[in-house]
C-alpha cells in the first residue's frame, strides 16, 4: 500500500512497462534500419528535405505512442 492507502502498481503496470520498452526498442530498430530509405523517399515525394525530416520525426512519435498498445505493424525488417 502507498501512503494514501492505495495499492501500488500491480502486474498489469509491469506488463505495460515491458510492452512500452519492447515498443521503444522496435521503433528504434525500425528507424535505424530504414531511416535512409525513408528520408530519401520522403524527400523525393515532398521535394523538401526539412519537411521530410519533420514528417519522419512525427511518424516516430506516432509509433512510440501507438505501438505499445497496438503492437508493431507486420512487415517490419528482421530484428525490429
Amino acid at each position: 500500500m502507498t501512503e494514501a492507502g492505495k495499492a501500488g502498481p500491480g502486474p498489469e503496470a509491469a506488463r505495460i512497462t515491458a510492452s512500452s520498452a519492447q515498443a521503444r526498442a522496435a521503433v528504434a530498430a525500425a528507424f535505424r534500419a530504414e531511416v535512409g530509405h525513408l528520408t530519401a523517399s520522403l524527400v523525393r515525394s515532398l521535394g523538401d528535405f526539412d519537411l521530410a525530416e519533420e514528417s519522419l520525426q512525427e511518424a516516430v512519435v506516432q509509433a512510440l505512442e501507438h505501438w505499445p498498445g497496438r503492437g508493431s505493424p507486420a512487415g517490419l525488417p528482421p530484428g525490429c
